[in-house]
């Protein structure tokens, strides 16, 4: 277990390896024509209708230790992380290489408003990806606040880019 693991006794996941695959997504948010993307090693919002393909493209691969996900970058090979180890709201989203440290990590968690979007939540801080002052606009850098259902800054969805076969599969 990483540091500052505990066992949990919780129902089984509904998970499964092959949910995402290692094909390519963008994560869209609400707020419209805005996705995440790595732009000159920054995690920003960006216009969906006009940014570079390799920027905005994130792969989801699933954690089986908690069935958290790590989002990866695979242009850059870099993957989305809360900056550093703490749970103060406003802490900026970077993109890293993968350590296997538990900042890097995000559960996918339905919003209960709207159970058809998705929030990223950190695996380690309990906190939610958003825009820098709950504001999406093109150019707004990534950070983590408090859940709230509802919120817009909050809620994601997963549009599927193209496919990534695994080694083997054919």
């Amino acid at each position: 277990y990483a540091l500052g693991r505990e066992v949990l006794k919780l129902p089984r996941p509904t998970a499964t390896w092959d949910l995402y695959s290692d094909s390519s997504y963008h994560l869209d948010n609400v707020s419209p024509g805005l996705r995440l993307a790595v732009v000159d090693g920054q995690v920003v919002f960006t216009a969906a209708s006009n940014p570079t393909a390799a920027d905005t493209e994130w792969q989801l691969l699933l954690n089986y230790r908690d069935y958290s996900y790590r989002l990866r970058n695979p242009a850059s090979g870099l993957c989305l992380a809360q900056a550093s180890v703490g749970t103060a709201p406003g802490t900026a989203v970077v993109a890293q290489t993968y350590t296997g440290l538990p900042q890097q990590d995000w559960f996918l968690v339905p919003d209960a408003t709207a159970p058809s979007h998705l929030r990223l939540v950190n695996s380690y801080s309990g906190l939610a990806l958003q825009s820098q002052g709950n504001s999406p606009a093109a150019g707004a850098a990534a950070i983590v606040d408090t859940v709230t259902d509802g919120r817009a800054g909050q809620q994601w969805t997963t549009d599927f880019v193209h496919y990534y076969p695994k080694k083997g599969v054919a």
